[in-house]
């Protein structure tokens, strides 16, 4: 249920990243939450996808794959509604 739920508002809460962003659950599942130019894809389990979506990014216990450049414009962006 949780995974629907942040897959049908990932859209919206990723709108403002520079990167294109993929949501990736530990199970192998994934999710283009946006697309565009150099990706990164965040890694964790559905809870913490959750909680990184909606702006607590330090609190969220996520792994990034992409490159630093990628990953640095992700981190800078204000994510959330």
């Amino acid at each position: 249920m949780l995974w629907n739920d942040l897959t049908r508002r990932a859209r919206m809460y990723y709108r403002h990243c520079p990167v294109g962003v993929i949501l990736a659950r530990p199970d192998g599942k994934r999710y283009v939450a946006k697309k565009a130019a150099n990706p990164v894809t965040i890694t964790g389990p559905v809870t913490e996808l959750i909680m990184h979506a909606s702006g607590r990014i330090d609190s969220a216990l996520v792994t990034f794959e992409g490159s630093d450049e990628s990953i640095k414009a992700l981190k800078k962006t204000k994510l959330g509604f």
